[in-house]
């Protein structure tokens, strides 16, 4: 008998039960054929990994969370307060983080790829949690596609149990990214863009990386369907973002010792490189 998360996960973009997380984010991509390739459009931040774990959270997907290992692996190392830790620290705390939850994410790891799962990256998190989970022990992510295996979703709900964590399941879809000599200038109803500061996503690299901050309805989205193929604009991605703080910025900031200097987000070059750059973001700031 197919269980009701299964069903749910069909038709919606987000599912939750029984300790498990599944995010379906196939809903947040519009493929757009064109004569020379395709575009893409997406509704969510696809860009860097950083910016899809922020929007994990602030959509209410997963809540930031001091876990009982988290707060086990600062006492083992003496640290008092993270806001208050060197990077030294910092590094050590991580380490010890990822040690004392490696054996969850190789169970969770291991049920993935028992069941012919396509995996793109497993790790551990500290601290987060699926915001309906009580304490556990903290969280497992994977950035998978299941191309519809979601009979899996049960067997990590066993996992989720054992070893009293949350599991977040990252469903990414198939995109074929390629670099065209093409660019985003001015869509009707919305105006000229904000371009990206480098046009590499976790997909592989575009010709141009447009940002527009709103969200945006079907209407919106025909509208831009319609201008990228009667431009044909092959090889773009154009992103709606909920927020200023979704699109990259060269910013002055200052180090430690007030001195200033100039810092640009990393971007992430390959899927393998989601998840490292989601622990960073999943870790809680000094």
């Amino acid at each position: 008998m197919v269980r009701p998360m299964v069903l749910l996960a069909v038709a919606l973009a987000v599912a939750v039960q029984a300790g498990v997380l599944y995010v379906n984010m196939s809903k947040y991509v519009v493929e757009v054929n064109t004569t020379c390739g395709p575009a893409y459009i997406f509704t969510a931040p696809f860009d860097y990994a950083p910016n899809l774990g922020k929007w994990l959270v602030e959509e209410g997907f997963v809540q930031k969370y001091d876990s009982p290992i988290r707060k086990k692996a600062r006492e083992m190392l003496g640290i008092e307060s993270e806001d208050r830790a060197t990077l030294d620290q910092w590094k050590s705390l991580v380490a010890l983080s990822q040690s004392l939850l490696s054996d969850k994410v190789r169970a969770v790891e291991g049920v993935l790829r028992g069941a012919g799962v396509e995996v793109i990256e497993v790790g551990g998190v500290d601290t987060v949690k699926i915001p309906s989970d009580k304490v556990n022990n903290g969280s497992v992510y994977a950035f998978v596609r299941l191309s519809g295996r979601l009979s899996v979703l049960k067997d990590l709900e066993r996992v989720a149990d054992q070893y009293n964590i949350s599991i977040l399941v990252i469903d990414l879809p198939r995109v074929r990214a390629h670099a065209a000599n093409k660019t985003v200038d001015s869509i009707p109803g919305l105006g000229a863009p904000t371009h990206g500061l480098a046009t590499v996503t976790m997909f592989g690299q575009f010709g141009d990386l447009a940002y527009y901050v709103r969200r945006p309805d079907e209407k919106t989205i025909k509208a831009v369907e319609k201008y990228l193929r009667e431009r044909e604009l092959c090889g773009v991605a154009v992103l709606f973002v909920p927020g200023e703080g979704y699109v990259p910025r060269l910013l002055t900031a200052e180090t430690r010792r007030g001195s200033p200097v100039l810092s640009l987000v990393a971007l992430a070059a390959g899927a393998a490189a989601v998840a490292a750059a989601l622990l960073l973001l999943f870790r809680r700031r000094v």
